[in-house]
């Protein structure tokens, strides 16, 4: 019988002290004593609540070759200690491949429905061993902080006494912090200035190369002036005083996170836009949508569009992938904004608020109906490993199917708690007009920001907003005293957006004329064609739209201009002058010229 054994510790001390090569000579000897062929071994050093693992990896791969008969271990937890899902994908790669689970003097066949069950239970009972060990060793660690003692890497100028079990100063290097703290707060450097001056003078403690971020993490650890700082996931952090020896005060730690307070600034974009701090996500799939930058033949300006990057594009199943000019949002929302402001009806209008007992009532249905939404996701992800087993389908449709069940019960967990917040706020009265027209009150004149403000300004108003690319609208979700008010806005239709561009274009380009006709009296068409630099036929269409500007010549056909260009003509024939000639003085088409001339001989 061909076997694979399989081998794992949790971390690289037991690695180290004794675990794996003792699992790995005990389960030697049991293959060697039945006579079974060792086909590989295989080990991982990592949890067992993981499925991902290399070596478990590597197995499955060997298992699914068809090379095992047997895959042998201490215990079966060593292989797995997994969530439910994940428990019965390993068990069916087993099962359809016909491989045993051995441990020495125990042989489990999956295909057995008391020895499947037997399985089961030893992997439920290997996960609440797993969360049960994790929780008493966070508690014991807590305690252990608490009672004074380290754990740990050491803080840079720091060493260890094993004997004594005291930390004490590296003598060697600490000159180093008062050198950096100094370059900080008294010559004003920056973190990769002070790395920089220091890898001239001496490398860190521990033999390398000081970096930007090394410097950055001395400035900011509360150790140096003798703080023993812990933080645990779920709870708070545990400080304990005076446990490091002090190498600066308290006050220059204080005046350096001060300082970087004061140094920090927010990052600005190379070219601001104003939806580009609000978090736009996909209506129907729930990914985020991204801010791109579109070029036009213009020199310095652009255009801007938002969309799914292309890599969700490749990997994400939503089918909606439009580039969407974020010019059709613009006018829109500050309209909208502005109606909110201007009146309680259209506030309420807009936002969906009453405030009374009947908006009380549909936040209490839109709660229960969420309810039964997310309980019916929840049962839906609970049936998905029946439906694989029964062959509904295979293990890759297994992992998209799962991913896109968990991705809408967050959405729907974040509505739940969400409603359940503007529940509260509106049975206790803290959304009204007045709070509303407080917290919109900042936006009082958004047509004069400038591109980066009105950035900062909607980023703070609307944190979020959803993309519905089927309705081709907007919803921007601001949170006002803990609830959400949702501004819903219609995109402007690109038809009619591209028209009011071509329209806008026309009357800058009119002004111009405007201003070139002032400059140059009595200015003829043809001149202003050529003196704006603007094609002949634009020119003609402005000026049937809007008018000929005062002080423009009239068009060639006019009965007056005629009669004066033909007396000009007759002068210049008296002293022969070329038809040429002609037409470049009086600034007309040669045949034009000609044809004058000759009508002014047969008259003679």
């Amino acid at each position: 019988m061909k076997v694979a054994i399989y081998i794992r510790v949790s971390t690289r001390l037991q690695e180290d002290k004794f675990s794996l090569s003792s699992q790995k000579l005990e389960l030697e000897k049991y293959a060697n004593e039945k006579g079974w062929k060792i086909i590989d071994i295989f080990k991982d050093v990592d949890s067992g609540g993981k499925f991902d693992k290399v070596g478990l990896n590597a197995l499955m791969e060997c298992i699914e070759d068809g090379l095992v008969d047997v895959v042998l271990c201490m215990d079966q937890d060593r292989l797995s200690r997994l969530d439910t899902i994940e428990w019965e994908l390993l068990k069916q790669t087993l099962r359809e491949n016909g491989v045993k689970i051995a441990e020495p003097g125990v042989l489990t066949d999956l295909t057995n429905e008391n020895d499947e069950f037997i399985s089961d239970i030893k992997n439920l009972i290997a996960k609440k061993e797993k969360r049960t060990v994790v929780r008493r060793m966070m508690r014991g660690l807590r305690q252990y902080v608490r009672e004074g003692n380290f754990y740990g890497k050491l803080p840079t100028f720091y060493l260890y006494d094993k004997l004594k079990k005291q930390v004490y100063i590296d003598e060697e290097y600490s000159w180093i912090l008062t050198q950096i703290d100094e370059m900080y707060l008294e010559e004003r450097l920056g973190f990769k200035m002070i790395a920089n001056k220091l890898n001239e003078i001496t490398s860190t403690p521990r033999g390398k190369r000081w970096s930007g971020v090394t410097v950055m993490n001395v400035l900011k650890n509360p150790a140096y002036h003798g703080e023993l700082v812990r933080n645990f996931k779920n709870y708070d952090p545990i400080v304990v005083e005076d446990f490091f020896p002090p190498l600066r005060t308290k006050e220059t730690y204080l005046r350096i996170q001060n300082e970087m307070t004061k140094r920090h600034k927010k990052r600005e974009t190379a070219h601001p836009h104003f939806l580009r701090d609000i978090q736009i996500k996909c209506a129907h799939c729930g990914y985020t949508l991204g801010i791109q930058t579109g070029s036009t033949k213009h020199r310095n300006k652009y255009n801007y569009y938002f969309q799914h990057s292309s890599f969700k594009q490749s990997t994400s199943d939503c089918y909606n992938h439009d580039y969407i000019n974020t010019k059709r949002v613009y006018r829109p929302l500050l309209d909208k904004i502005k109606e909110i402001l201007s009146s309680e009806e259209t506030a309420q209008k807009f936002l969906k608020f009453k405030g009374d007992d009947t908006d009380t009532s549909t936040l209490e249905k839109r709660i229960e109906a969420t309810q039964k939404s997310y309980n019916k996701a929840q049962t839906k992800l609970d049936n998905l490993i029946d439906l694989y087993l029964d062959g509904e389908f295979n293990k890759q449709q297994l992992k998209k199917r799962k991913q896109k069940i968990e991705m809408d019960i967050q959405v729907l967990k974040d509505e739940l708690e969400q409603l359940k917040r503007q529940f509260v706020a509106v049975t206790q009265n803290k959304i009204t007009y007045d709070v509303i027209l407080s917290y919109f009150s900042v936006v009082d004149d958004l047509d004069s920001l400038h591109e980066s403000d009105l950035q900062v300004v909607l980023g703070d108003l609307f944190p979020q907003a959803t993309y519905n690319f089927t309705k081709e609208e907007m919803t921007f979700h601001a949170l006002v005293n803990d609830a959400q008010l949702d501004v819903t806005v219609q995109l402007e239709d690109s038809r009619q957006l591209l028209h009011d561009k071509v329209a806008a274009a026309s009357v800058r380009r009119y002004e111009e004329y405007k201003q070139i006709i002032a400059a140059n009296p009595n200015c003829t068409q043809k001149q202003l064609t050529r003196l704006s630099g603007y094609n002949a036929l634009t020119v003609k269409r402005d000026l049937e739209r809007y008018g000929r500007p005062e002080g423009l010549k009239d068009k060639k056909g006019d009965p007056e201009i005629r009669e004066q260009r033909m007396n000009e003509i007759r002068d210049m024939l008296k002293v022969n002058v070329s038809y040429a000639e002609m037409a470049r003085i009086l600034e007309m088409d040669p045949s034009t010229a000609r044809r004058y001339a000759m009508e002014i001989r047969k008259e003679s």
